[in-house]
């Protein structure tokens, strides 16, 4: 796969789990993608992360614009072993006190992961 095509990928993976969270939380979508950069990502805005694609960066939680449903078993294992500290950055943020179940089930939402997995 092309550089091209994984940025292209990456951008649309990030797209969809900032409308998977406005959806779930029902808030808007600029807002789910300010939370989503803040509380998952750790970044300062959206746009960081769209940068950091662009200029193919792989540094901190970056991985994580490669989970998604179809995420092949390298991700998957990433996300599954990075799953607590996920938990833990978004444990006391807005999302989670917008939404009415677990921390767990609002990221396994806002990735598409099979609540099934090994999380």
């Amino acid at each position: 796969m092309s550089f091209e095509n994984e940025h292209h990928q990456s951008l649309d993976n990030i797209k969809r789990q900032a409308k998977r969270l406005a959806k779930t939380i029902d808030i808007p979508l600029t807002e789910a993608q300010f939370l989503l950069a803040k509380y998952i990502y750790l970044e300062n805005s959206f746009g960081d992360i769209k940068t950091k694609i662009k200029c193919d960066e792989s540094t901190g939680r970056m991985f994580l614009t490669n989970v998604s449903p179809k995420s092949n078993e390298e991700v998957q294992s990433t996300f599954i072993n990075e799953f607590g500290d996920l938990l833990v950055s978004i444990q006391n943020s807005p999302m989670v006190t917008l939404y009415n179940g677990s921390a767990r089930e609002l990221l396994v939402k806002v990735f598409g992961v099979s609540a099934d997995s090994k999380i």
